[in-house]
């Protein structure tokens, strides 16, 4: 509650969402509230954190990963792609999808996105294109910190019209501007 800087309401409200959570699903009130401190742990006020934690059990459960690290998990994964806590069930559905379609797990993703996330979310990529290409990655053998950094190289290439990449696309008789990040979607 201290780390939340919650108000006596807000408090209230904290206990009824743990309450309620514990009764609808598999979690323990205590694995409830670590969810829900995780995420006022990482700055996320009182609203944002009870609004994330649907998503946020859901992706536990459906991976059967712990709430902590899932809830760690989901806290960076709205910052890297300037994302809000309301779509926290989309980001459970992308991680989902992911693990069913292809040879991802969410160790691998999250281990992935450390790398590839923050410059993905600064060219606007969506959550679905860039878990899409790791997808892609992963199924071809290329793992966790290792596909990160890969597609974080490309994205900075492809973003940047002095890259190495931009020179050989020139040799080619290829225009950069279409393959830059800035001016297209993957």
């Amino acid at each position: 509650i201290a780390v939340s800087s919650a108000s006596n309401v807000e408090i209230i409200k904290l206990k009824n969402t743990v309450l309620d959570a514990a009764n609808t699903t598999r979690y323990t009130s205590i694995q409830v509230a670590d969810a829900l401190y995780f995420m006022a742990q990482a700055g996320y006020r009182t609203n944002d954190a009870v609004e994330a934690l649907n998503g946020t059990l859901l992706l536990a459960q459906a991976t059967n990963r712990g709430v902590e690290q899932t809830a760690e998990l989901m806290a960076a994964t709205f910052r890297q792609f300037n994302m809000e806590t309301s779509e926290a069930d989309r980001i459970a559905n992308v991680y989902a999808a992911s693990i069913n379609r292809s040879m991802s797990s969410l160790d691998k993703l999250s281990t992935a996105l450390k790398q590839a996330g923050p410059v993905a979310g600064a060219m606007n990529l969506s959550i679905e294109e860039t878990v899409g290409v790791l997808d892609l990655m992963f199924d071809r053998g290329i793992q966790g910190s290792r596909a990160g950094r890969a597609l974080r190289n490309a994205f900075a290439d492809m973003a940047n019209p002095a890259s190495n990449l931009a020179k050989k696309l020139d040799e080619l008789g290829l225009d950069f501007s279409k393959v830059n990040l800035a001016n297209n979607s993957l």
